[in-house]
C-alpha cells in the first residue's frame, strides 16, 4: 500500500466491516502478524522487518 492513499485504504477497510469484527479477532489478527514476521526474522534475517515497527 503506499504512503499517499494510505489514510483513504485503511478508512475503506474500515468501513468494509471491521466494525463487525470482534476486538479479540483484531487482538488475535495483530499477534499473527507478529508471529508471522517472527518466523521470517529467522528464515531471512538480513530481509526482515524490524519486530519494533511491527508491535
Amino acid at each position: 500500500m503506499r504512503s499517499e492513499c494510505g489514510g483513504r485504504e485503511s478508512r475503506r477497510h474500515f468501513e468494509n466491516g471491521m466494525p463487525l469484527a470482534k476486538s479479540k479477532d483484531i487482538i488475535q489478527a495483530r499477534k499473527m502478524v507478529v508471529k508471522s514476521i517472527e518466523i521470517y526474522n529467522q528464515i531471512k534475517p538480513n530481509k526482515a522487518p524490524k519486530l519494533q515497527n511491527a508491535r
